[in-house]
C-alpha cells in the first residue's frame, strides 16, 4: 500500500464501522487531496478491501467487512510506517508526540518498557538534518529519546498517546522477539475493535 491508501484503510477500519463513507469526507478528514483519496480507495478496491458506489455525484466506499476480519484481509498489503529511526537527546516537545514501538506495546501489555522510550512523528514535521543523533554504544547521555520518522501523520490515529493497533502491529512485523510477538497478539486479541 501507499502511504495515504493506509491512512485510508485506517480510517475505515476505525471509523466506518461497516458504514458507507464519502470520498470528499475521508479526504477531509485525513488530510489529503480528492485526487489521492481517489487512488487510494481504487487501490483498496483492486485489493478486495472496500467496493464503491456512486449516489448523486458522490462516491461512497464501503468496507468488505469490518474490526478484526477487515483487519486480517489487508494486513497482507500494510506497509511498515517507519521511514527512518533516529536516536537523540530527550526534549520536552517529544512529550506530545505518540508512544511507538515497544513502548506503546508496553503500555497496552505485560511487556516491559524498553530502556530507551520510543516516540513517533511524521516525517515532514521534524528535520532530521536539524537532530543530533546519539550512539548509545558510545555516549553516556542518560536522557534519550528514539524518534521513529513515519510515512504519514502517528498523531490522526494515536489515542491515549499511543499510536494506533494496526500501524503499531506493522512497525513491529519484523521484529524477532519473542516477547513482542506474543505481546502483539495479546493486544489485537484483547483490543475492542
Amino acid at each position: 500500500m501507499m502511504p495515504v491508501t493506509q491512512m485510508l484503510f485506517l480510517y475505515l477500519l476505525y471509523y466506518s464501522e461497516g458504514n458507507p463513507i464519502l470520498k470528499k469526507d475521508a479526504a477531509e478528514v485525513i488530510g489529503v487531496t480528492r485526487t489521492s483519496i481517489t487512488r487510494a480507495s481504487d487501490q483498496l478496491a483492486a485489493m478486495g478491501l472496500i467496493s464503491q458506489e456512486m449516489h448523486g455525484k458522490e462516491c461512497r466506499m464501503i468496507s468488505s467487512d469490518k474490526g478484526m476480519k477487515l483487519f486480517e484481509m489487508g494486513r497482507p498489503y500494510l506497509i511498515n510506517p517507519i521511514q527512518q529511526t533516529i536516536i537523540t537527546v530527550f526534549d520536552d516537545q517529544y512529550n506530545k508526540l505518540p508512544l511507538s514501538g515497544e513502548s506503546a506495546l508496553a503500555k497496552q501489555t505485560t511487556l516491559n518498557s524498553p530502556s530507551i522510550p520510543i516516540r513517533a512523528i511524521h516525517k515532514t514535521k521534524i528535520d532530521p538534518r536539524t537532530i543530533s543523533s546519539i550512539d548509545t554504544r558510545w555516549s553516556n547521555e542518560d536522557n534519550v529519546v528514539k524518534l521513529e520518522l513515519w510515512k504519514y501523520d502517528p498523531s490522526y490515529f494515536a489515542k491515549n498517546e499511543i499510536v494506533d493497533p494496526v500501524s503499531l502491529t506493522m512497525s513491529l512485523e519484523d521484529n524477532v522477539d519473542e516477547r513482542v510477538e506474543g505481546a502483539i497478539e495479546e493486544y489485537l486479541e484483547e483490543y475492542q475493535w
